[in-house]
């Protein structure tokens, strides 16, 4: 949550209820207008050759009743440089990888950040 040019990588990821490895931003837990002594959102972030199995088999409530599908890996959307590679991993939504373009990854950021503010 919120952490910037963090690598997680070659671990054995397993039997998590909801996900397997989650980045999101503070703002998505905290009221409106918290003020943190951290940058709220998650920056280059590297998430590859990881292992799964059995994650996502009971999402949070919250998560649920919003349709959101547990899954190995899930990301709230926020920062456009956080990158997945771990093909072979169950996702909860579409999540850019290496091979796709800066520009590419920052217009599905843009797309993803209207969608959660206005809908």
């Amino acid at each position: 949550m919120a952490a910037d040019f963090t690598e997680v990588t070659g671990n054995e990821i397993r039997g998590n209820d909801c996900y397997g490895v989650a980045v999101f931003s503070l703002a998505d837990v905290f009221p409106k207008g918290t003020v943190f002594d951290v940058g709220p959102i998650p920056e280059y972030s590297h998430v590859h050759g990881n292992t799964y199995s059995d994650n996502g088999r009971h999402p949070a409530g919250i998560l649920a009743q919003n349709g959101v599908p547990g899954a190995d890996l899930v990301w709230d959307g926020a920062g456009w440089s956080n990158i997945w590679d771990d093909p072979a991993a169950t996702r909860s939504s579409m999540l850019p990888g290496s091979s796709w373009p800066t520009p590419v990854r920052r217009g599905w950021w843009r797309a993803l950040s209207f969608a959660r503010d206005h809908l």
